[in-house]
């Protein structure tokens, strides 16, 4: 595949989910944007089967998923469109002289890691076969070069709409979606880590703000704020129900 200077320019999306809810309407809204997709796996193929024009990444990287589908987006042509400086000529004129495109935005979704580990029946080989490899790199290397990127499925409403109204507080905007990436990346690796450790040798917290408050436990202590994330083990008198 030979890219071009009308091709290096253009928008491009990556798309690898593992739940495929509502990704082919994002698709879709993408390709009315004018923006090219790439997608990984079944993706792709849902996406295809929908008459949406998508190119699986397989093409980009030189080859199918390998190791039982371990290595599918885990190369230099992903990371290298992931973080290049798109404000720097001479890592732009490197992309292009690799053949490789810039990559503008990337939804990713990880594999749902803490079911494993809540299904009575996993095992530790379970839990390592469902340990999502791929999807936290994609996210990092995307927060790392400042693209749009989507950790989360209730972010592709606003990202749509924010695209449509002309990318307004760009930096802002870029900012905060950033900061989630990481942050699912933070939860995903913790839950891991706490899982490995036993439950008892490590323990990492990672929640979001639900509410402002007054003040905290003393008058003194303002701003303050409760945080949550009951998605492990959901109640349904959680904070966020």
């Amino acid at each position: 595949m030979e890219i071009t200077d009308l091709e290096i320019n253009q928008k491009n999306a990556l798309l690898s989910v593992f739940n495929k809810d509502g990704i082919v309407d994002f698709a879709r809204e993408l390709k009315n944007l004018g923006w090219n997709l790439y997608a990984s796996g079944g993706t792709a193929r849902l996406i295809e089967e929908a008459g949406i024009k998508v190119t699986d990444v397989a093409s980009l990287v030189g080859g199918s998923a390998i190791l039982g589908h371990k290595v599918v987006t885990l190369s230099r042509e992903i990371h290298a469109g992931l973080m290049a400086d798109l404000n720097n000529e001479n890592e732009i004129e490197e992309l292009q002289s690799l053949n490789i495109p810039a990559i503008h935005l990337v939804a990713v979704d990880f594999y749902p890691l803490e079911l494993e580990i809540a299904n009575p029946a996993s095992s530790l080989e379970s839990v390592r076969e469902k340990t999502d490899i791929g999807g936290p790199t994609m996210l990092r290397s995307a927060a790392k070069g400042s693209r749009i990127v989507l950790s989360r499925t209730d972010q592709r409403h606003s990202v749509i709409d924010w695209l449509k109204n002309g990318e307004p507080s760009r930096e802002e905007f870029i900012s905060e979606l950033v900061a989630t990436a990481e942050y699912e990346c933070a939860r995903y690796i913790g839950i891991s880590a706490q899982y490995l450790g036993g439950n008892d040798q490590v323990y990492l917290s990672a929640m979001r703000r639900h509410t402002e408050l007054k003040y905290g436990e003393n008058p003194y202590q303002s701003p303050s704020a409760m945080y949550a994330d009951n998605r492990i083990n959901p109640d349904p008198l959680g904070l966020d129900q």
